[in-house]
């Protein structure tokens, strides 16, 4: 837990975005005294930066690779999140 004793929060952004889409929300949680981290999953970019290589490695992805990001990521992690 964090000095509030309040679990970390971790947020997973939807399709055809990335972590900076949740900027609001991860502040309602900071104003609220969460550590909150945004997670972007792999090959999500804002749209202006995707390249043929990035769609191509987009259009490849599977929930399962998404799924072992965010495994990974969390359990980097020396606290457990919310």
């Amino acid at each position: 837990m964090n000095a509030s004793n309040k679990a970390p929060v971790p947020l997973i952004h939807g399709m055809w975005s990335d972590a900076d889409t949740l900027h609001e929300l991860q502040g309602a949680f900071g104003e609220s005294g969460y550590t909150v981290e945004a997670i972007t999953l792999p090959h999500h970019c804002p749209r202006k930066q995707h390249t043929a290589a990035s769609r191509s490695a987009l259009a490849k992805s599977r929930l399962q690779d998404y799924v072992n990001c965010v495994l990974k990521l969390l359990a980097i992690r020396l606290e457990c999140p919310l």
